[in-house]
C-alpha cells in the first residue's frame, strides 16, 4: 500500500487528551479547553475527522455526558462553520449527483454506475439513492471504495445501506492504486465518481496522483464530482488539534483538474463559503 494514500486525518491523536490540554494551557490557548466538555469535541481530538466523526457532523444531534452544560457546548461545536459547511456540502452533493444520474437515464443509459471514493459511511450515497426513489441495482449500481484502515468503516456503511434496502457494494481500496481500484470495479469504469472530503488532507502531489487515478476509473465523458475546502474560522485550530491540512487556491486546483484530463463544467459553493463542489467532465 502506498504510504501517500493514508490521509493525515485517518491517524488517531498522537498526544493523549490530558497532555494536549496541558499543552494548550502552557501556550495560553485557553479557548480550546471547552472542547473537552463537548462529546463531539472529544471525538475530534481523539479521532480527528474520520468517517464516524464526520458523520456525526451530518447527524447534527448534540449530546453531553456532563449534562445541559456539556450538551450546550456540543451544540456550539456542531454549529462551527466547518460543520455547517459539511452539512451544506452534503445537500449540494445529493442534488448534483441525482441530477447527473437522471440525465444519464434520460439519455438512454439503462444502468448507471456510480462510485464514491472515499465513501466513508455512505451517508451521501444513501441520500442520493433515496432522492432517486430507491432504484434497483439494474438501474443504478452503487459502489463505495474506502481505505478503511481500521476495518470498521465499510462494514458500518454496508449495515446502514442494508437497513434501508439499498443495493450498495463496498470494497477496501487504496485510492492512489489505479490497478487495485479498477480491478475492484471489475474493470468497468464509472459513469459518475464522487470524491468529497479528501483533497484538504492531501499534498499537491497526492492530489495530482488521485486525479489521474480518477481519470482512469471514469468512462469517457463521465462525471467527477469533487470538493475543495477553503480556509475558514476553525482552520486556526488545526495545528493545535494535530491536524495537517492543505488549502490550495481555487485557480490552482482547477488548473490541476485540467492537466489531469477534467473540464470543470460548473461549481457550487456552500452558502457559508467553506466548501466548493466542482462538477467535472472527463475529457
Amino acid at each position: 500500500m502506498a504510504q501517500a494514500a493514508i490521509p493525515y486525518h485517518r491517524k488517531v491523536a498522537q498526544t493523549p487528551r490530558r497532555e494536549l490540554a496541558h499543552h494548550w494551557m502552557r501556550r495560553g490557548k485557553f479557548w480550546l479547553l471547552p472542547l473537552l466538555l463537548s462529546d463531539y469535541g472529544r471525538e475530534i481530538i481523539d479521532h480527528k475527522y474520520d468517517a464516524f466523526v464526520t458523520d456525526r457532523a451530518y447527524e447534527n444531534v448534540p449530546s453531553g455526558l456532563l449534562g445541559p452544560v456539556g450538551q450546550l457546548i456540543d451544540y456550539v461545536v456542531l454549529q462551527q462553520d466547518i460543520h455547517v459547511g459539511l452539512r451544506q456540502r452534503l445537500q449540494l452533493v445529493v442534488e448534483e449527483s441525482a441530477h447527473v444520474v437522471r440525465t444519464l437515464w434520460a439519455q438512454g443509459h439503462p444502468q448507471v454506475r456510480m462510485v464514491s471514493a472515499p465513501c466513508g459511511l455512505a451517508r451521501d450515497l444513501r441520500a442520493i439513492w433515496q432522492q432517486l426513489d430507491r432504484p434497483t441495482a439494474a438501474r443504478l449500481r452503487v459502489h463505495g471504495l474506502d481505505l478503511d484502515e481500521r476495518g470498521d468503516v465499510l462494514p458500518t456503511a454496508q449495515t446502514l445501506a442494508n437497513a434501508i434496502g439499498m443495493p450498495l457494494r463496498t470494497s477496501r481500496c487504496d485510492l492512489l492504486n489505479t490497478g487495485q481500484c479498477y480491478r475492484t470495479l471489475n474493470y468497468r469504469p464509472a459513469h459518475l465518481l464522487l470524491s468529497v472530503g479528501l483533497t484538504v488532507w492531501l499534498t499537491a502531489s497526492q492530489r495530482g496522483a488521485l486525479l489521474l487515478n480518477y481519470y482512469d476509473l471514469l468512462a469517457p465523458g463521465g462525471t467527477l464530482i469533487i470538493d475543495l475546502f477553503h480556509a475558514h474560522g476553525a482552520s486556526r485550530f488545526a495545528a493545535a488539534l494535530e491536524m495537517e491540512v492543505h488549502y490550495p487556491k481555487r485557480e490552482a486546483f482547477v488548473e490541476m483538474l485540467d492537466r489531469c484530463g477534467f473540464r470543470v463544467e460548473y461549481s457550487r459553493t456552500t452558502p457559508n463559503r467553506v466548501n466548493t463542489l466542482f462538477v467535472c467532465r472527463r475529457q
